[in-house]
């Protein structure tokens, strides 16, 4: 038995969506779910990204940011902290991806306890 699914990622995300405050219903789902992952962005008041440490450093596919918006809502519900790349450094550029965006991402896997790939 799997512990998450696709359905239930999804459904999770929508039902997010659907509490109200993301974008337009004539948004698809994949463009609300972006942005309740970039709330997060506005939660960093008091640690960076150099500094703070996660639970879990969430590797995925770009293409996928609904089903990753469920997973990382699911993964928060059991307490533990996420660190998804484009949320937490939004200056990394996943179209030019340099020397120093592999080292910036080495470094912020250093400052997680675990990873996670989630692959579609």
């Amino acid at each position: 038995m799997a512990l998450f699914t696709e359905d239930r990622l999804r459904n999770r995300v929508r039902n997010q969506l659907s509490k109200g405050g993301y974008g337009s219903i004539y948004d698809s789902y994949e463009t609300r779910a972006k942005q309740i992952l970039n709330e997060s962005i506005s939660r960093q008041k008091l640690f960076s990204s150099q500094s703070k440490t996660y639970d879990i450093f969430l590797s995925h596919s770009s293409s996928d940011s609904e089903i990753v918006a469920g997973l990382k809502l699911e993964i928060e519900d059991l307490g533990y902290s996420v660190y998804v790349d484009w949320i937490e450094d939004p200056l990394l550029s996943r179209a030019n991806v340099t020397k120093e965006t592999a080292l910036t991402l080495q470094e912020r896997m250093k400052n997680c306890k675990s990873l996670i790939y989630a692959f579609s």
